[in-house]
Protein backbone atom coordinates (compact mmCIF):
# COMPACT_ATOMS: atom_id res chain seq x y z
CA UNK A 1 0.00 0.00 0.00
CA UNK A 2 1.26 3.46 -0.89
CA UNK A 3 2.07 5.84 1.94
CA UNK A 4 -0.49 8.50 2.74
CA UNK A 5 0.58 12.07 3.46
CA UNK A 6 -1.44 14.63 5.38
CA UNK A 7 -0.11 17.45 3.20
CA UNK A 8 1.26 17.35 -0.34
CA UNK A 9 2.87 20.54 -1.64
CA UNK A 10 3.46 20.56 -5.38
CA UNK A 11 6.04 23.22 -6.24
CA UNK A 12 9.82 23.13 -6.49
CA UNK A 13 10.43 26.82 -5.99
CA UNK A 14 10.15 29.52 -3.37
CA UNK A 15 6.40 29.01 -2.92
CA UNK A 16 6.75 25.30 -2.12
CA UNK A 17 9.66 25.83 0.26
CA UNK A 18 7.78 28.62 2.01
CA UNK A 19 4.61 26.54 2.19
CA UNK A 20 6.24 23.66 4.07
CA UNK A 21 7.98 26.04 6.49
CA UNK A 22 4.68 27.85 7.09
CA UNK A 23 2.79 24.61 7.65
CA UNK A 24 5.17 23.65 10.45
CA UNK A 25 5.39 27.13 11.97
CA UNK A 26 1.56 27.28 12.04
CA UNK A 27 1.45 24.00 13.96
CA UNK A 28 0.83 21.35 11.28
CA UNK A 29 1.85 18.03 12.80
CA UNK A 30 0.99 15.61 9.98
CA UNK A 31 3.27 14.19 7.32
CA UNK A 32 4.35 16.50 4.48
CA UNK A 33 5.52 15.58 0.98
CA UNK A 34 7.12 18.26 -1.22
CA UNK A 35 6.84 17.25 -4.89
CA UNK A 36 8.61 18.85 -7.81
CA UNK A 37 9.73 18.08 -11.34
CA UNK A 38 13.19 19.26 -10.35
CA UNK A 39 15.86 16.68 -9.53
CA UNK A 40 17.09 18.67 -6.52
CA UNK A 41 15.70 20.53 -3.55
CA UNK A 42 14.06 23.92 -4.27
CA UNK A 43 16.71 26.50 -5.13
CA UNK A 44 16.94 30.19 -5.94
CA UNK A 45 16.52 30.71 -9.67
CA UNK A 46 19.25 32.98 -11.08
CA UNK A 47 18.08 36.34 -12.39
CA UNK A 48 17.94 36.40 -16.17
CA UNK A 49 20.27 38.87 -17.80
CA UNK A 50 22.23 39.17 -21.01
CA UNK A 51 25.41 38.30 -19.09
CA UNK A 52 23.82 35.17 -17.66
CA UNK A 53 22.40 34.04 -20.99
CA UNK A 54 25.66 34.52 -22.90
CA UNK A 55 28.01 33.24 -20.20
CA UNK A 56 29.70 29.87 -20.50
CA UNK A 57 29.86 29.65 -16.73
CA UNK A 58 26.82 28.07 -15.15
CA UNK A 59 25.59 29.65 -11.93
CA UNK A 60 25.67 27.56 -8.78
CA UNK A 61 22.12 27.32 -7.47
CA UNK A 62 21.65 28.12 -3.80
CA UNK A 63 19.04 26.20 -1.85
CA UNK A 64 16.06 28.15 -0.54
CA UNK A 65 15.92 25.89 2.51
CA UNK A 66 18.83 23.65 3.51
CA UNK A 67 18.59 19.88 3.42
CA UNK A 68 19.10 19.88 7.20
CA UNK A 69 16.12 22.22 7.64
CA UNK A 70 13.85 19.88 5.62
CA UNK A 71 14.94 17.05 7.92
CA UNK A 72 14.26 19.22 10.98
CA UNK A 73 10.79 20.07 9.58
CA UNK A 74 10.24 16.35 8.87
CA UNK A 75 9.40 16.97 5.21
CA UNK A 76 9.86 14.31 2.57
CA UNK A 77 10.98 15.66 -0.80
CA UNK A 78 11.09 14.38 -4.36
CA UNK A 79 14.81 15.01 -4.62
CA UNK A 80 16.58 12.72 -7.08
CA UNK A 81 18.34 9.82 -5.37
CA UNK A 82 20.61 7.37 -7.15
CA UNK A 83 21.29 3.94 -5.72
CA UNK A 84 24.95 3.03 -6.14
CA UNK A 85 26.26 -0.38 -5.10
CA UNK A 86 29.75 1.11 -4.88
CA UNK A 87 28.76 3.37 -1.99
CA UNK A 88 25.97 1.37 -0.31
CA UNK A 89 24.61 -2.15 0.02
CA UNK A 90 21.64 -2.63 -2.27
CA UNK A 91 18.76 -5.03 -1.79
CA UNK A 92 15.90 -6.30 -3.92
CA UNK A 93 13.86 -3.35 -2.59
CA UNK A 94 16.20 -0.96 -4.41
CA UNK A 95 15.46 -2.72 -7.69
CA UNK A 96 11.73 -2.72 -6.97
CA UNK A 97 11.91 1.02 -6.21
CA UNK A 98 13.28 1.65 -9.69
CA UNK A 99 10.01 0.26 -11.07
CA UNK A 100 7.69 1.92 -8.57
CA UNK A 101 5.57 4.44 -10.43
CA UNK A 102 2.49 5.68 -8.57
CA UNK A 103 -0.39 5.46 -9.08
CA UNK A 104 0.07 2.27 -11.13
CA UNK A 105 2.71 0.68 -8.90
CA UNK A 106 3.04 1.59 -5.21
CA UNK A 107 6.00 3.43 -3.77
CA UNK A 108 8.74 1.33 -2.21
CA UNK A 109 9.81 2.04 1.36
CA UNK A 110 13.48 1.52 2.23
CA UNK A 111 14.68 2.38 5.74
CA UNK A 112 11.55 4.46 6.37
CA UNK A 113 11.93 6.58 3.21
CA UNK A 114 9.63 6.36 0.19
CA UNK A 115 11.05 5.93 -3.30
CA UNK A 116 9.53 5.80 -6.77
CA UNK A 117 10.79 5.53 -10.33
CA UNK A 118 13.36 8.14 -11.28
CA UNK A 119 12.31 7.63 -14.88
CA UNK A 120 9.99 10.56 -14.34
CA UNK A 121 13.12 12.72 -14.30
CA UNK A 122 15.52 10.66 -16.41
CA UNK A 123 15.14 7.07 -17.58
CA UNK A 124 18.89 6.55 -17.70
CA UNK A 125 20.85 9.25 -15.88
CA UNK A 126 24.02 8.46 -17.85
CA UNK A 127 25.65 11.79 -17.01
CA UNK A 128 25.64 10.87 -13.31
CA UNK A 129 26.91 7.36 -14.04
CA UNK A 130 29.84 8.69 -16.08
CA UNK A 131 30.52 11.33 -13.40
CA UNK A 132 30.69 8.67 -10.67
CA UNK A 133 32.74 6.18 -12.71
CA UNK A 134 35.47 8.62 -13.67
CA UNK A 135 38.16 7.54 -16.08
CA UNK A 136 38.46 4.06 -14.53
CA UNK A 137 35.10 2.97 -15.94
CA UNK A 138 32.72 0.33 -14.69
CA UNK A 139 30.23 -2.16 -16.01
CA UNK A 140 26.87 -0.46 -16.26
CA UNK A 141 23.65 -2.36 -16.86
CA UNK A 142 20.66 -0.38 -18.07
CA UNK A 143 17.32 -2.15 -18.17
CA UNK A 144 14.96 -0.60 -20.72
CA UNK A 145 11.44 -1.87 -20.09
CA UNK A 146 9.93 0.23 -22.88
CA UNK A 147 12.41 0.37 -25.78
CA UNK A 148 11.79 2.79 -28.64
CA UNK A 149 9.98 1.62 -31.73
Amino acid sequence: MSPQFDYVVIDGGLAGASAVETLRSEGATGSILLLSEEAQLPYQRPPLSKGFLTSEKKPTPSLIVSEAKYKELDVETSELVMFDSYTEDLSADHIVASGSLPPSFPWTTINGKHYWNGGIVSNSPLEKVVERCGSAGKRVFIIDLFPGK
